[in-house]
């Protein structure tokens, strides 16, 4: 199936059944959703399980994402349900704030036309006072089924726009594996690599690898990146 993909949009062009997600229309049926409770969750569990095991044991010699392969069913769904905390009895828990996880923003991308989640991407904060102004992305997961269709720069688009104008951040930083084609997205996409990590994880079938650590400001006004050049590049290299 050809899925045509668009600029993200602002917030608020989708619809959400509850506080606790909000989700963004990225035109063709795309719908870019945030997750901030077990809840909103419970609905795409199935298919994050299967997304997860797919980017591990598909191929163990390329995938770096925290996990050895095999990865079982009962430990790709408890990864996701440690993601998102229990809902609390504290007065706070009925804010109408989007998010009831302020540690942790899970993004979400489903299409009209395809069951199942298309997509995931992480923002974490840090803990320390000192670290507010920046978040770390994580976990930039696209199934295999349809990748090369955009929608990993689409996932990365959506993050900087949270990131920016609703978590207040400046700063987002990101690793991946040296080796890996995300390395070449990343730079492409306008993220500054570092450092290099040797012997830093370890590969899906054990062996170790180096880690590339990417940073970027969102905090300024930056001019438009020439997507008319290089946008069949950046489809080339989308994880």
């Amino acid at each position: 199936m050809d899925l045509e993909t668009t600029t993200p949009g602002q917030a608020g062009g989708g619809s959400s059944s509850s506080s606790s997600s909000s989700s963004s229309s990225h035109g063709s049926g795309l719908l870019i959703e945030r997750i901030a409770s077990p809840a909103a969750l419970e609905p795409h569990l199935a298919s994050l399980r299967r997304l997860l095991q797919r980017c591990v044991n598909d191929d163990p010699t390329s995938s770096s994402i925290g996990f050895l392969a095999p990865l079982s069913d009962q430990a790709a769904i408890r990864y996701w349900l440690d993601l998102l905390p229990l809902p609390s009895s504290s007065p706070s828990s009925s804010s109408s704030t989007p998010s009831s996880s302020p540690s942790l923003s899970l993004l979400v991308a489903t299409h009209a036309d395809v069951p199942g989640v298309l997509a995931t991407v992480q923002i974490a904060l840090p803990a320390a006072q000192t670290h507010a102004h920046r978040g770390e992305v994580r976990k930039l997961l696209v199934h295999p089924t349809y990748r090369r269709h955009g929608f990993g720069r689409l996932m990365m688009a959506e993050v900087e726009r949270l990131a920016r104008h609703e978590l207040g951040l400046d700063v987002l930083t990101l690793d991946t594996a040296r080796e890996a084609p995300a390395r070449e997205f990343y730079r492409r996409a306008g993220w500054t690599e570092f450092g290099v990590a040797p012997d830093y994880a370890q590969w899906a079938d054990g062996r170790r690898h180096a880690c590339s650590f990417f940073i970027k400001s969102i905090g300024a006004e930056r001019p438009e990146r020439r997507r008319d050049e290089d946008d069949e590049e950046e489809r080339a290299d989308d994880p």
